[in-house]
């Protein structure tokens, strides 16, 4: 599990494009093992905690892909 927490002026309440560009980038170089298992979550300054899985893997694969052109 990945965790990301907000530590910055401008606090997200959800996931920012950075935390999804650093999934992306896990998984790009090879750094998440089990996709099936991966999970990413998100503590704001508040406490509030958000998860993200990855349910299609091929969707992901794709999205990932896109970014890194």
């Amino acid at each position: 599990m990945l965790i990301s927490i907000h530590m910055m002026l401008v606090h997200f309440l959800f996931f920012s494009p950075d935390d999804l560009f650093a999934m992306a980038g896990l998984y790009k170089s090879g750094n998440i093992k089990e996709l099936e298992n991966f999970v990413m979550g998100v503590v704001t300054n508040s406490g509030t905690q958000y998860y993200l899985v990855i349910d299609n893997i091929e969707n992901f694969g794709n999205f990932a892909e896109s970014l890194f052109l």
